[in-house]
C-alpha cells in the first residue's frame, strides 16, 4: 500500500472523530440545554449551502446573542425576522446549536 492510501485512511478517522465529537456535544445540549427562540437576522442560500444567523436577548441581563449555523446540502424556507429554536449551554452561551430540520417555525 502506498502513503495515498494511508492519508486517505487517516483523513477518514480524523472526519470520523469530528462528527463524533460533534454528535456528542449536540446530545449534551439536547440533554441539559435551553431551549430558546431566536430571531433570524440573516438567511444565505446558495447551491448546496445555507446559513442562518440569529439572535437572542436575554430575558434578565438584557444581553444580545447572535448564533450561526451553516448546513449542507439542506435549503429551509426561514425568512428574516422570523424565530428560530436554539439550543444553548446556560453556563457558556457560546455553546449552542440551531437544530434547523426539527424545530423551525
Amino acid at each position: 500500500m502506498g502513503p495515498g492510501v494511508f492519508l486517505l485512511i487517516g483523513l477518514f478517522l480524523l472526519l470520523a472523530c469530528l462528527f463524533f465529537y460533534r454528535a456528542q456535544k449536540i446530545e449534551a445540549l439536547e440533554q441539559s440545554g435551553m431551549r430558546v427562540a431566536a430571531i433570524v437576522t440573516n438567511v444565505g442560500q446558495f447551491p448546496g449551502v445555507s446559513y442562518v444567523t440569529a439572535q437572542w436577548q436575554h430575558p434578565q441581563t438584557r444581553e444580545m446573542y447572535t448564533f450561526h449555523s451553516v448546513t449542507v446540502l439542506n435549503q429551509f424556507p426561514l425568512q428574516r425576522g422570523g424565530p428560530v429554536h436554539v439550543l444553548v449551554d446556560p453556563q457558556n452561551y457560546k455553546r449552542y446549536y440551531i437544530p434547523l430540520g426539527a424545530w423551525t417555525t
